[in-house]
């Protein structure tokens, strides 16, 4: 297992800085944890990326509820004060609201997701509390932490950390070199990954029946 801070010594040794910039490790840090959520987000499917149940709190007169850190997609969503599951209303246009108007208040019957927050139609007019099915990353890296995936893919963060730095120091071609590495690594990662292994199994002879 590489640690995060082995990725960013790593990483510096390969660093190649024409204006001698000197990168600290909290930065390098900094920079792996960008990569890895980049990562980690590539498929909603990568096994690491749980789902659990979190608890949102609205107060009366509030529409809108912070989701926890890390949520990158909500499954569904429950009402249980009013013991309701509550629809989405993604894509279906600002004007769609059954016919509610944004002033209108009551009990939600319907919720949007807007960034880190959840927006509920219509206005609670009463303190709601939402149980959502969150799809959540792991959290970033410390630097003696490793990522959750398997150990031969630790180092292809390093093109993608590599791309950062060059960037941050204005050297626009090593940068655009470094960032295709990682999303071809990045591709590669999701396929092997995702990949279906099919398992075979030896053929079962039943002699009771000739």
């Amino acid at each position: 297992m590489t640690t995060a801070t082995a990725l960013g010594t790593q990483a510096a040794v390969r660093f190649k800085d024409p204006t001698n910039r000197v990168i600290s490790a909290g930065q390098w840090l900094e920079y792996t944890n960008q990569c890895y959520k980049k990562v980690l987000g590539a498929s909603p499917l990568l096994p690491w990326n749980e789902s659990a149940e979190e608890t949102i709190a609205i107060t009366s007169g509030n529409r809108i509820g912070s989701l926890p850190a890390n949520v990158f997609q909500v499954n569904w969503v429950y009402d249980s004060t009013n013991d309701a599951i509550l629809p989405d209303i993604q894509g279906r246009g600002e004007q769609w609201r059954s016919g509610m108007l944004r002033s209108d208040t009551g009990p939600p019957q319907a919720y949007r997701l807007r960034g880190a927050t959840i927006e509920l139609f219509p206005k609670p007019d009463s303190n709601i509390t939402l149980i959502a099915e969150c799809v959540e990353y792991p959290p970033a890296l410390a630097g003696g932490d490793s990522p959750v995936y398997p150990a031969n893919f630790h180092e292809d963060l390093i093109p993608g950390m590599l791309a950062l730095a060059y960037l941050d120091d204005g050297s626009t071609e090593q940068y655009a070199v470094n960032a295709k590495e990682f999303d071809q690594k990045i591709a590669k990662f999701v396929s092997d990954m995702l990949m279906f292994r099919t398992q075979h199994n030896p053929p079962v002879h039943d002699n009771f029946f000739g």
